[in-house]
């Protein structure tokens, strides 16, 4: 099946996926086609992109939404399919995602959409699949749509040095929490692909073990307050459903000003209150922790105002083969940042621990992604 779905993507004839010599020197839209399915690529108006998305409608598994009365161009798009989303981690694995982004965005073809949007969904897509590893004789089952663990996705997104920090870090809205370890020892992920929410009813627990299912994340409808990206989170091995979920909430900021995290779950409505009269039975299920990551793409450590706090990490010095660390900065947010709503820990209300995260810096993803990842810039 995941072959058969490869071989629909890339536009060939051969079940074997082989490419042609005309192939070949197309191979770069191949490549988009498969970062359009899993990225929610969105093109831009003009005649050279029109014909360009054009081409990915007629072979490459690309859907056409409307076409205007003037018929210049197309708006198309591509549904959530698990199948698809798997089969195109496969082929992204086997390119240079980035290269192909900054060639499409350097020719004005794709839109990056709201500052930071575009390289926010390619971020967490790299890290994720660099958690995974690939099994060459196992290509009939799936392999990039199996959970993965929360201490990996996050550890090979900030790296070992500022995950050691994260692991002992409490939440920052309720007294005496247990550490992030604790709480999400059991944790996993599972997204193999992006789709964009109409509205804020994505933005629920109902919502997120649906994603789950489907191995989707959620790209904020425009205007959101407060986020713009959620991924579903499986906090124990059970059968899945809303009391068993909950979510990496990540907001985009593209400034230079560092700001605390503002991300609270509750004025949201993620969580569902349990039943009426029920509250005992539902106790663990009542206190669902969540992750709130703030990344401030424009920020840069040196051009921070201040001391450090007690929580901030400091990665080696940049090397020419090591970009990108000097430019990690993250600090789980103190006691400090807490409003007086977020202290009101005596009501029957329930209070989901937050663990809040701020990580500074536009060269990402970090570590062994570092190199990969020098050409973000254009991506923002």
């Amino acid at each position: 099946m995941f072959r058969f779905a490869r071989t629909k993507i890339l536009g060939l004839q051969d079940p074997y996926g082989n490419l042609t010599p005309e192939q070949e020197s197309t191979k770069r839209d191949d490549q988009l086609a498969a970062l359009g399915i899993r990225l929610m690529l969105e093109f831009e108006p003009p005649r050279e992109s029109a014909d360009q998305e054009a081409k990915l409608v007629e072979g490459h598994m690309r859907v056409a939404y409307s076409v205007p009365k003037h018929r210049r161009y197309l708006r198309g798009g591509t549904p959530s399919e698990p199948v698809l989303a798997e089969a195109a981690a496969r082929i992204i694995n086997d390119m240079s995602a980035v290269s192909t982004m900054s060639y499409y965005l350097g020719h004005g073809l794709i839109s990056k959409g709201e500052p930071g949007e575009l390289i926010a969904r390619l971020l967490p897509t790299l890290v994720h699949d660099k958690c995974v590893k690939f099994d060459p004789m196992k290509v009939h089952e799936a392999q990039y749509s199996k959970p993965v663990s929360v201490f990996d996705f996050l550890t090979a997104l900030v790296g070992p040095t500022h995950m050691k920090v994260i692991l002992t870090s409490q939440p920052d809205n309720v007294h005496d929490g247990v550490t992030f370890e604790e709480a999400f020892k059991h944790a996993k992920v599972n997204f193999t692909h992006f789709v964009k929410g109409n509205d804020s009813s994505v933005i629920t627990d109902e919502a997120a073990w649906m994603a789950l299912s489907r191995c989707m994340a959620f790209q904020c409808a425009n205007g959101q307050w407060m986020i713009d990206l959620h991924i579903p989170v499986l906090l124990w091995d059970e059968l899945l459903g809303r009391y068993v979920v909950s979510r990496i909430f990540i907001q985009i900021k593209n400034q230079l000003k560092k700001q605390p995290v503002e991300i609270d779950a509750t004025q949201l409505e993620f969580f569902t209150d349990p039943p009426a009269g029920h509250y005992a039975e539902f106790t663990r299920y009542n206190e669902q922790p969540y992750i709130a990551i703030v990344i401030h793409l424009g920020i840069q450590p040196g051009s921070l105002n201040g001391s450090a706090t007690e929580n901030k990490v400091s990665e080696n010095e940049a090397t020419e083969d090591n970009p990108a660390e000097a430019s990690v900065w993250i600090q789980p947010q103190s006691s400090s940042t807490m409003t007086p709503s977020y202290l009101n820990i005596e009501t029957e209300t329930s209070t989901h621990p937050r663990y809040a995260i701020t990580i500074v810096g536009a060269q990402m993803p970090y570590t062994t992604l570092s190199r990969r990842m020098t050409r973000t810039n254009m991506l923002l």
